[in-house]
């Protein structure tokens, strides 16, 4: 745009073509986040509405053709993705409303729930809303965002509280840190002044197991890869800790493989995929003279997507409490079965599943058992620099990959068949029914150091729509996400849909094509999905 925006309209088209140009000039669509657009547009939509240029009702329109041209600039998916995704492709152009102003103020404002407005007159779109809260935000807001699952999903509550100290530990101000805003997936960012390179570099957690009980041979690898890490005989190991122990220097492997790969990604783009016109818009790379590509902005980071931390941790357990307390069988004894798909030892696959405690589901030991994990990961990733200079974070979600992980991974000691998908982001593994509540998993993600997972975490719930039927429950659910982020909880994507509606979609896609889903950090229309990750979503547990 030539000059300033002069209203609502314009500026609203402003950033749609400052983004559009940003994709062309990048070489990929669908991964702009719009950043904080009610604080940085809420002037126009004042201005407009005071001044009658606008009313109420044609802003909501103007928003909710800004939210289809976001939804709709998508890259289409090959018909071979659809097991993990739609075949239209999903939207990470971000919106992010709410949350706390740079100054400390509660940022909540007109245009915060003009969006809501837009998004659930809509039914939803494939592209996410993300709703940042903290202490003093309006309980109104917490209710209306809410309340906005009565008729489509796609909502994300993000926790400010959580999410600033994270970024202050990561090297941001307190100030930007109260700025920031999500991108992709669940990703946090400094807003316009942050380096993120948050995908793509993957950790998938019972691979590493089972190379480690392994000695570094299963699974096997691609042509061009090298083998794992030799752990040594796992026949010789008396102890649960020297399991632990093995496994640490497995994810110390595979974490420096990825450094380096990312590194060789990392120099490529800055020698033939620069990005001035990005790098114009981003903090301190015109001041320095510097590409993003070469460290120019302001802040730097590689996010690491850990896969699979439920799956991980419940085969960890199953062989903590089967193998190590129980002495009933010997380790080289149940990889023997793991190996065999549990072909001929079904009742020691259910005994497995059913006998040994499980992350999120009320086990005090399972969960420190997930705290440690963590802690591991973010201790070995702190050991690292990228090729600009940056730190490495954590991030814990699966894109929907877990359902990819789980098609080429054999089975796991936690009860998993070869095929089955793995734990999806930082949610229970959908192995067991969650026997006590939504609280027992809200309680064990909430215990997870914000600092040691900073790159964002995923956490998906599913709800059946009666949990919010009426006011009282609307206030209930509300409470309860409140109280998930007073413990420290960074983030909840939940899905507000029954097994009956979404079997019903299975049965007759055309009747439910308006049906929106969280997957695993994106949201997508449940019809165009894959039937892998169709039933991965109806095997989560449905709390009532």
């Amino acid at each position: 745009p030539r000059g300033r925006p002069r209203g609502f309209h314009e500026a609203l088209q402003a950033i749609w073509i400052s983004s559009v140009v940003g994709e062309i000039q990048y070489g990929t669509m669908d991964v702009f986040a719009q950043g904080r657009v009610d604080q940085f547009l809420n002037p126009f939509l004042l201005h407009d509405l005071e001044t009658g240029a606008l009313t109420r009702d044609q802003a909501i329109s103007l928003v909710q053709e800004y939210l289809l041209k976001l939804s709709a600039n998508i890259q289409p998916i090959p018909e071979v993705g659809m097991e993990t995704n739609g075949v239209l492709g999903n939207s990470q152009h971000v919106v992010v409303i709410g949350g706390l102003t740079p100054q400390g103020d509660d940022g909540d404002n007109e245009l915060s729930h003009l969006f809501l407005d837009a998004y659930e007159q809509m039914g939803g779109t494939v592209n996410q809303l993300c709703v940042r809260l903290h202490p003093g935000s309006s309980p109104a807001l917490v209710r209306r965002a809410v309340a906005a699952f009565r008729t489509t999903n796609g909502v994300a509550f993000y926790n400010d509280e959580a999410i600033i100290s994270a970024l202050e530990a990561d090297g941001l101000s307190t100030e930007e840190a109260r700025d920031y805003c999500i991108i992709g997936c669940v990703e946090t960012s400094g807003h316009s002044n942050t380096h993120g390179c948050p995908g793509g570099h993957d950790l998938v957690l019972p691979a590493a197991l089972l190379l480690t009980l392994t000695d570094g041979r299963y699974p096997p690898p691609a042509p061009g890869q090298q083998r794992g890490r030799s752990s040594g005989d796992p026949r010789s190991w008396a102890t649960f800790e020297q399991v632990m122990a093995a496994l640490e220097d497995q994810l110390d492997h595979q974490l420096r493989v990825l450094v380096a790969a990312t590194a060789a990604k990392d120099e490529a783009h800055r020698e033939i995929l620069p990005a001035p016109y990005v790098s114009a818009f981003m903090g301190d790379c015109i001041q320095r003279a510097r590409d993003l590509t070469d460290g120019g902005a302001r802040h730097d980071f590689t996010g690491v997507a850990v896969r699979g931390l439920a799956t991980l941790v419940d085969s960890l357990l199953a062989i903590k409490t089967l193998v190590f307390q129980r002495q009933e069988l010997s380790l080289s004894a149940l990889m023997e079965a793991v190996l065999n798909n549990f072909r001929g030892q079904e009742t020691l696959r259910l005994r497995l599943i059913g006998q040994a405690p499980k992350y999120g589901d009320g086990d005090p030991h399972a969960d420190a058992l997930a705290r440690r994990v963590v802690a591991m990961i973010h201790a070995l990733l702190a050991g690292h620099r990228n090729a600009r200079g940056g730190r490495f974070r954590a991030a814990y979600y699966s894109y929907g990959n877990h359902v990819i992980d789980g098609f080429l991974l054999g089975a796991t000691p936690d009860g998993r068949r070869r095929g089955a998908p793995i734990s999806n982001g930082a949610s229970p593994s959908n192995l067991h029914p969650g026997t006590h509540g939504p609280l027992a998993a809200l309680r064990a993600v909430a215990a997870l150091p914000p600092e040691q997972v900073s790159s964002g975490v995923a956490l998906n719930l599913r709800f059946h729509p009666n949990f919010i039927a009426g006011e009282a429950k609307l206030e209930t659910f509300s409470a309860m996400l409140r109280t998930y982020f007073s413990l420290g909880g960074m983030q909840l994507q939940p899905n507000i849909v029954s097994t009956e509606v979404l079997l019903a979609a299975q049965r007759d896609p055309e009747a439910h094509r308006d049906l929106v889903v969280k997957v695993s950090g994106y949201s997508a229309y449940f019809t165009d999905l894959g039937r892998s990750i169709q039933d991965d979503i109806i095997a989560r547990t449905e709390f009532c």
